[in-house]
Parts: C-alpha cells; structure tokens; sequence
C-alpha cells in the first residue's frame, strides 16, 4: 500500500496562530470597532465632566486611529509576514476613505445649509 502525501490528514491539530496572525487579528479587530468607537464619540457635548471629555477624545482618537491606522499597518504586517491575506487590509483601507470621504460631504453640506452668522 503506497502513502499519498496530498491526502490530507484527518485528526491533525490544526496549526498554533503565531505572533503575525495575532497582530493582523487585532488589527482587523480594531477596523471593525472603530465606527462603534466613532458611534459612542458623538454625545451631547453639555454637562460634561473633564472625565466624559476626556473619554470622548479617547473614543474618537480610537475611531480615527481604527479606521487610517489599522488598514496601514495590517498591510505593512501582511506583507512582511507574507502572508496571503494581504489583500484585505487594501480593501479596508478603501473602504475608510469612502466612508470618510461620504461622511465629510455630508457634513460639509449640512454645514452650508445655515446662514452666515446663524447658529443652527
């Protein structure tokens, strides 16, 4: 009876995740709740207390920090870790610019609604 090596085996533990896999999980971690983290940013800026601000500013840093930072340097990881989900990080870099690109039309033309000198 002749051994095939390309059968697959059955059983076998499936290999450790190393360093590299556990830095681009939680970069992909991150991408993902930074529009939560964005979310939980815009709350009524009255009655805040100097720990509420400084949350907020935290949230929102995490939020950019999620959505320009993470696709980055999950690419930047990919490539020299070679490893084949590379591509990923490329769309998810694509994918923050058109929400960000999306979200600053929007503002910027609910900010050219109000009249000079109008408080809306």
């Amino acid at each position: 009876m002749s051994s095939d090596s390309a059968t697959p085996v059955t059983g076998a533990p499936p290999p450790a995740p190393t360093r590299v896999d556990r830095v681009i999980t939680g970069l992909s971690v991150w991408w993902m709740a930074s529009p939560a983290a964005f979310w939980f940013s815009l709350t009524d800026p009255s009655d805040r207390t100097s720990w509420e601000t400084g949350l907020t500013w935290a949230l929102s840093a995490t939020a950019l920090g999620g959505a320009f930072v993470a696709p980055v340097a999950g690419l930047v990881v990919a490539l020299a870790g070679r490893r084949p989900g590379a591509r990923r990080f490329a769309v998810m870099g694509a994918v923050s610019l058109a929400v960000i690109a999306l979200l600053l039309l929007i503002f910027l033309n609910l900010d050219g609604e109000c009249p000079p000198g109008d408080p809306c």
